[in-house]
């Protein structure tokens, strides 16, 4: 078994029809995926306003970035220059298989919209927009996007840093694209300050008889803002799982 501990302190998600913790408690408790899809299409899609930025700024963000500064921007604004661990396992590929589609009908692409495809390009403007110069890393993880990312914010901390950020960011390829992939259930940011503690254990191992989440980094999202304080996510090498455990 492999284990860490580590505290949080501030966590935030963002999805469209999910952004507070009641309503991803809801979302938890309607059943099935069906009765939460369902759920989720009665509360407001329009994305985040973000009216903290000026309106030249907004206009360069996707949605998937909206959601992302929604969720981070607050921690930011109450701890400037942090250090940041950004996750995701497709990034803005939406907006990559755009750029690819005009290069196929032979038109040009600009050198801003290629910019803002690559895989750190949201991890990137958010730093820019709030002037965070801090050391920031990004992880393209095919499963337990996380998981991961705790992970690594947990060995920042072990190197010395005193908190970080850790940015999960996920936006399903698009339907029209007829691609083998495994896609989430819909667009979902979340945001977590983490510190040195042990209020939180994150371990992974073959055997576990916490409840499983079956949801992913949805799953997650969701039972961290709901206050669950045990579960375990499957790990893309079965039979391990990665359990998540409370320990105040």
């Amino acid at each position: 078994m492999f284990a860490f501990d580590l505290t949080i302190s501030e966590q935030h998600a963002f999805a469209p029809g999910l952004s507070t913790a009641s309503q991803w408690a809801n979302w938890l408790q309607a059943g099935n995926a069906q009765a939460r899809e369902h759920m989720r299409a009665q509360q407001e899609q329009a994305p985040p306003a973000l009216d903290l930025l000026p309106a030249m700024q907004r206009r360069r963000l996707s949605a998937l970035s909206r959601l992302v500064f929604a969720a981070a921007w607050p921690i930011l604004e109450k701890n400037p220059q942090c250090p940041l661990v950004f996750s995701s396992s497709n990034g803005e590929i939406n907006r990559s298989f755009q750029l690819l589609i005009e290069l196929a009908k032979g038109n040009g692409v600009s050198p801003t919209s290629f910019g803002l495809s690559v895989h750190n390009a949201i991890a990137g403007q958010l730093a820019i927009h709030h002037g965070n110069y801090a050391e920031q890393s990004a992880i393209s993880a095919h499963s337990n996007g996380l998981e991961n990312a705790m992970l690594d914010a947990w060995l920042m901390l072990q190197d010395g840093a005193e908190k970080v950020l850790v940015l999960y960011a996920s936006d399903p390829l698009d339907t029209q694209y007829e691609v083998d992939i495994e896609r989430g259930p819909f667009p979902l940011a979340c945001a977590l300050l983490v510190h040195k503690g042990s209020d939180w254990r994150i371990s992974c191992d073959n055997s576990s008889s916490a409840p499983l989440n079956a949801d992913g980094s949805a799953g997650v999202c969701a039972r961290l803002l709901a206050g669950h304080s045990q579960w375990a996510t499957p790990a893309a090498d079965r039979p391990a799982r990665w359990i998540w455990t409370r320990h105040t």
